[in-house]
């Protein structure tokens, strides 16, 4: 029997998706890159980001094929790297630092208006992504949401609260 992937939802802040968005992670990239948004990720080997002094982000247009290393690498216990990429407004000034993704997340969590509108999360050991948008996406979320074929399957609902240790704001501690 087929698994139904689960919806996290809640009254406020953003609501979680489980999809392979990078189940291929070629066409994963792809998807991401063609989208409106401008993509910064970063990898890790422990199951959350480093700390901020040794938290390395980077732009996907300028960095695709080290996404694709990190989304292939695997340990000697074939677990993944934790690996978490940010949709953030193209017209946003530039992301420098990972302060200012943590600023940008802390807004999010917390459902503020900011330049930050998509979060994809790779747990080393989960077999799909999380991925983390408003509870009412903008057009350009919808449609990501669309080309991640969110729109073709069904859901099961479940309380954001069960989400547990992998919830937004445990990831990320904002």
């Amino acid at each position: 029997m087929r698994r139904i992937p689960c919806r996290f939802t809640r009254e406020a802040g953003p609501i979680c998706y489980e999809l392979p968005v990078f189940g291929d992670p070629a066409a994963g990239v792809a998807r991401l890159t063609g989208s409106p948004f401008v993509w910064y990720w970063e990898s890790a080997r422990r199951e959350r980001p480093a700390p901020f002094a040794s938290r390395r982000l980077e732009r996907l247009d300028e960095s695709a094929a080290r996404l694709l290393e990190a989304l292939a690498h695997r340990d000697a216990d074939e677990l993944g790297l934790f690996v978490a990429a940010y949709g953030v407004h193209a017209d946003a000034a530039p992301v420098r630092d990972a302060a200012t993704i943590t600023d940008h997340l802390r807004d999010f969590a917390a459902a503020r208006q900011g330049p930050l509108e998509v979060v994809i999360v790779q747990l080393g050991d989960a077999p799909e992504e999380h991925l983390f948008v408003d509870r009412h996406p903008s057009p350009a979320a919808g449609e990501l949401l669309r080309r991640l074929g969110a729109d073709e399957r069904p859901w099961r609902d479940v309380p954001y609260r069960r989400l547990g240790l992998a919830a937004l704001e445990s990831v990320f501690g904002v």
